[in-house]
């Protein structure tokens, strides 16, 4: 495997999947493989600006996506799961640099990856 295709599903709080995922990714990345990001259902919510979830006892997952966002890795966010939520691109963390596409896209990027791992 040369290439992974992270695909986040789950919200960044009350479940690990982000984190597990990012970490996974940093993993690869050590490895020397291409990466590509994508959020969608709740995922897209990991994506927005000034998320301080300390209030409600767990740790933010702003560090990992910035760390993996800096490293050159690629971020998509499904159109669709930003209008059922009622979000804008407005509202994403610009420091992510998220393309925003739909899901018919996604399938075509998915394509040009070796695996695609879900979490």
């Amino acid at each position: 495997m040369d290439s992974a295709l992270i695909v986040f599903t789950r919200s960044p709080y009350g479940h690990i999947n982000i984190i597990e995922g990012s970490r996974v990714a940093q993993g690869l990345l050590v490895l020397d493989k291409s990466i590509a990001c994508a959020f969608i259902d709740d995922a897209v919510t990991a994506l927005l600006k000034k998320h301080e979830p300390e209030g409600i006892g767990v740790a933010p997952v702003k560090l990992a996506l910035k760390y993996l966002a800096e490293a050159g890795v690629e971020f998509y966010a499904v159109k669709d799961a930003l209008t059922e939520r009622g979000l804008t691109e407005e509202m994403l963390d610009e420091e992510y640099n998220t393309k925003i596409i739909t899901v018919e896209e996604l399938t075509g990027i998915q394509d040009n990856f070796d695996t695609t791992i879900f979490f």
